[in-house]
């Protein structure tokens, strides 16, 4: 299930921003002995879709001038002209992950290291 932010109109600028949060709770849904898994799956959501490695993704989100993040809380911030767009990007990176392999390692080895710190 997908919650979002309440709408809040504002005539600052001519930017959109969406912001929600798939909802979850890490201390039921984790298994015992794989604390950290859901820290790993969020920092796979910035290498790309199925349809758009990371470089491609990346600058289709440029093209538009967004500021985008994916995972389990998720962001779009991008002009109005270009919400359409931000937002099919924002879906196909929320639903069609790449989830490279190679990727998971360097996220592996980041979360530990970031565990460890705290």
């Amino acid at each position: 299930m997908v919650s979002t932010s309440s709408f809040r109109p504002t005539k600052v600028s001519r930017t959109i921003g969406l912001y929600g949060q798939v909802k979850s709770n890490g201390d039921l849904q984790t298994p015992k002995g794989q604390e950290g898994v859901a820290d790993v799956l969020d920092g796979l959501f910035s290498y790309g879709t199925t349809t758009l490695d990371r470089l491609a993704f990346q600058k289709a989100v440029d093209d538009i001038a967004a500021n985008l993040s994916a995972g389990s809380t998720f962001s779009l911030e991008v002009l109005e002209d270009q919400f359409d767009r931000g937002v099919s990007l924002l879906a196909d990176n929320v639903l069609h992950p790449a989830l490279p392999e190679e990727a998971f390692k360097v996220v592996q080895k980041e979360t530990i290291v970031s565990w460890q710190a705290n």
